[in-house]
């Protein structure tokens, strides 16, 4: 079984999209894949999307459903705020259990992350902490726009210091209100402080759209992963 990772700058820039690409690009394939969510906040329906996106029956997995989503909360916010205002607590174990059940059940495995890397998940642990114990590769997704080259940076800088396998960078330019001058510029900026590590740029699109965009992005990821 192959696990990766798939974290992101910031919140809502489009790790759900490119996890969902991702998977879609796998079953094309025909390689048995699924993804998972270890926490979910807002009762965002991300594991539904990717799914649409890899252009799936939900039926399908719906066994399934309660390993790729190990926690959901209605608040849209911080994974310890959301817990805690519903009196629960996030269990890393009980994560790394749902982690291993659908790693013995498919050859890869998906996991998107929730906001960025260090998002707390209770008084103790970020999100980063577990996928670094169950030994994940990482890959970033990073919004094109005005700040991505510092919270690209940022993050490369985190998962160094941990000594954890980048993969590489995805920009996703998620508005087509961005500046072309900017959205151009950072991927060459991450380029010049992080060789080879940019796999591609998705513009600003209709999903339908975004497929075949996505085919030589799906490509490098592979072979950065799986070699």
């Amino acid at each position: 079984m192959e696990a990766l990772f798939i974290t992101g700058t910031d919140t809502d820039i489009g790790k759900t999209l490119v996890t969902g690409l991702l998977g879609w690009w796998l079953d094309q394939r025909g390689l048995r894949v699924i993804t998972q969510k270890w926490v979910e906040t807002g009762n965002g329906g991300d594991i539904d999307l990717h799914l649409q996106i890899m252009k799936r029956p939900k039926e399908e997995f719906e066994r399934y459903i309660d390993l790729m989503l190990p926690y959901s909360f209605s608040l849209p916010s911080s994974p310890h705020l959301a817990a805690e205002v519903e009196g629960r607590t996030i269990d890393p174990e009980r994560i790394k259990e749902k982690f291993e059940s659908l790693s013995q059940e498919f050859e890869y495995l998906l996991v998107e992350g929730a906001g960025g890397l260090l998002v707390p998940i209770n008084r103790e642990s970020f999100l980063i902490d577990v996928a670094q114990e169950v030994g994940l590769s990482i890959l970033v997704v990073a919004g094109n726009r005005l700040g991505a080259i510092n919270h690209t940076l940022l993050t490369l800088e985190v998962l160094k210091q941990r000594g954890m396998k980048v993969v590489g960078v995805v920009f996703n330019t998620y508005s087509k209100d961005q500046n072309r001058l900017i959205t151009k510029d950072n991927p060459r900026v991450i380029e010049r402080f992080y060789q080879d590590t940019v796999l591609g740029v998705l513009e600003f699109g209709e999903i339908e759209d975004l497929y075949e965009e996505f085919k030589p992005i799906g490509e490098k990821i592979f072979k950065r992963w799986i070699g």
